[in-house]
């Protein structure tokens, strides 16, 4: 009897801890709000924060995930079938369109489904990567040390999302409803997916180089009494061992996002 009641609070000591290790602080939240919107965007968000916990996405947005990926590469597959099929091409661009195109249409239709497969395989990497930031940031921000650095951030992610939504979604299309060319507004709108990634993965590196600034600024504080503590310095080298495994994070979940994008802006 004793031996069930050992494992009960065994079980539910590692479940507590489990629940509070998995609490998203309001600043983070914040910090990271601009981008995790701009993720919807794609259909595919990497994670969800729900009564302040993170945790991964419900079905319910797994199979929106599915249906927008699938709705994404139906719509560039009518796009080309309309360039190929029923524009006025003549018989020697239309090899070269044929071929062009095939490629496009594979290499991005890869990318589609990669984006889907990160935001429902990899969303628990996701969360270990803000996780451990979060970690970092609670120890590296404690006492108001350096928190205008991370506002400043905030602020700057909200003009570059807001910046990047109007040109995209409003200025582009109004630039090209009244042309010939309208119909590219559509090629356009789903190419814009693959700059999204590439802004989300540009300010997430962003805020990892904020925070080695911040901790090498710690590290070479003047107050040698201050930094002479040993909890200190323990906490300081496993702020920097999270720093590592958050770049280490990065490069898996982020790597491929950014080598197509730049092999996308090269073709295009």
């Amino acid at each position: 009897m004793k031996l069930k009641i050992c494992r009960y609070c065994s079980v539910s000591t590692k479940k507590t801890s489990l629940t509070m290790n998995s609490v998203l602080d309001k600043d983070v939240q914040s910090m990271l709000l601009p981008l995790n919107l701009m993720q919807y965007l794609t259909f595919c968000p990497k994670y969800r924060t729900k009564d302040n916990f993170i945790i991964s996405t419900s079905r319910v947005s797994n199979v929106i995930s599915v249906i927008g990926t699938l709705v994404l590469i139906l719509s560039l597959e009518l796009y080309y079938y309309k360039i190929v099929f029923i524009d006025n091409i003549s018989e020697k661009q239309y090899y070269r369109f044929m071929y062009s195109l095939i490629f496009d249409s594979i290499y991005l239709s890869f990318g589609f489904i990669l984006n889907f497969m990160d935001g429902i395989l990899g969303s628990k990497n996701n969360i270990n990567f803000v996780l451990r930031l979060q970690g970092v940031h609670r120890f590296l921000t404690k006492g108001n040390n350096d928190k205008k650095r991370f506002k400043y951030f905030i602020i700057c992610s909200w003009i570059i999302v807001i910046s990047f939504v109007s040109v995209c979604f409003f200025s582009v299309p109004l630039t090209f409803i009244h042309t010939e060319f309208y119909i590219h507004i559509i090629y356009y709108l789903i190419i814009l997916i693959f700059d999204i990634n590439l802004i989300y993965a540009t300010r997430i590196i962003k805020l990892l180089e904020h925070q080695v600034a911040t901790w090498i600024q710690v590290f070479s504080c003047n107050e040698l009494d201050y930094l002479c503590e040993e909890t200190l310095l323990k906490k300081l080298f496993r702020a920097y061992v999270d720093i590592l495994q958050c770049y280490d994070i990065y490069k898996l979940c982020f790597q491929h996002f950014v080598s197509i994008g730049r092999k996308s802006d090269y073709i295009f």
